[in-house]
Order: structure tokens, then sequence, then C-alpha cells
């Protein structure tokens, strides 16, 4: 039964879980009886409520943000992590490789490294009430498992790309021994990272069972 009250608290609901309500249609905020939203898992109040709270936090973080990048930007440090930059740069020789930025110009060769960032926003979008959405699927629920393969691999190119990068930054001669290190070792971890993506898609199609497990095995 709906209560008068929008958004009250009352005792014949404090005790359901968040999986009964949210699968009885019912705001999942704990002991809100009124319904959820069409599009969401709150009632229109709580919906508001944790919108607010989400936009006063990312206004917090904003802020704390700009006042770290104007102070590493005072400092001469790295804009990523405040060690000390690569001459000439906004960032450390790792960071330059992370953020996508290892893009150097030598012997007519530029290589580009794409923000993992930008694919992220290309692929979502805020709605009114002012929380990130996931574009690309027709219907609520589990994506396909041909979706899911196509962002691994699209995130394994984007990691062996960063890879590359790093490798090419570590070969600038302009580094110093400790730079052309640090490039190695993001180099190498955006390989492990490719290699993760690369072994998700294998166990999603059964690379990896033991073929005396597959069913008719014998």
């Amino acid at each position: 039964m709906m209560s008068g009250n929008a958004g009250a608290i009352t005792d014949d609901v404090a005790g359901d879980t968040y999986q009964e309500r949210k699968e009885l249609g019912r705001c999942t905020y704990p002991g809100c009886p009124d319904p959820a939203c069409e599009d969401a898992g709150m009632c229109q109040l709580h919906r508001d409520r944790a919108a607010a709270r989400q936009q006063k936090w990312r206004q917090k973080r904003a802020r704390l943000a700009k006042q770290l990048l104007a102070t590493r930007k005072a400092k001469s440090q790295c804009l990523r992590c405040g060690s000390k930059r690569v001459s000439g740069g906004e960032h450390c020789a790792k960071c330059l490789v992370v953020v996508g930025e290892a893009a150097k110009q030598r012997d007519g060769v530029c290589i580009k490294v794409r923000d993992k960032l930008a694919t992220i926003e290309a692929h979502t979008k805020i709605d009114a009430g002012g929380r990130s959405r996931y574009i690309g699927q027709g219907k609520r629920g589990r994506q396909s498992v041909a979706s899911i393969d196509s962002k691994d691999f699209d995130y394994a190119e984007d990691a062996l790309r960063k890879m590359r990068a790093g490798f090419t930054l570590a070969a600038n001669p302009e580094l110093s021994r400790l730079e052309k290190r640090d490039a190695e070792q993001a180099a190498n971890a955006f390989g492990d990272l490719a290699n993760r993506f690369v072994e998700d898609i294998q166990a999603r199609h059964g690379h990896f069972v033991d073929p005396s497990d597959r069913k008719g095995g014998g």
C-alpha cells in the first residue's frame, strides 16, 4: 500500500532487502514504500535527493581538483601525480603514457594515443536526474557476449597503443635513464592490461576449459 507521505519510512517495508524491493518495483531506498520511477530504482523524491548529493560531491571534487592542479602547475610538477616532469612537458614519463599524451615527433613519425576517457564519454550520457547512463543497449539487463567482447577488444587495442607509445617515448634520447625506466614500466603495465582483456575474451569462449570437462568430452 502506498504511503500518503512520499518517502516516509514505514515498519512494514523497513526489513525488505534491496533485491526484494527492486523486484516488486518499489523504491530501493530502505524503508520507502513508494513505487520506483519507470527508468530508475528509486521514487522521484529519493532519486532527486540522490542526484543532489551526487551533484554536490562532483562540485566539491572538481573544486579540490582545480586547487591541486593549480598547485602542481605553480611547482612545475606532473599534473597527474605530482612527480618531476619530463623536460618541456606537463607530465612525468610514466603519466605521459597513462594519460595518452606520449605523442613524440621524431623522424617525421607521430604516435597519438587515444584517450580512454573519450571512449567512455562517447558511450555515456547524463540524464535529467544527473546520472550517467550507458548508451548502446536497447533494453536493461546484462549485455550480450558479443557486446562485451567488442568493448574488451577496444580496451585491449587502446592498451596496446599506449604500450607502443610508451616504448617509443622510452627510446627518446632526451629522456634521462630514470625517465626511460618509468616509460618502460608504464608500457609494460599496459601490455599486461591488454593481455588481461584478451584472456577475458578467450575465457568467455571456453578457451581455458579442459577438453575433458566439456559436455560430451571423453
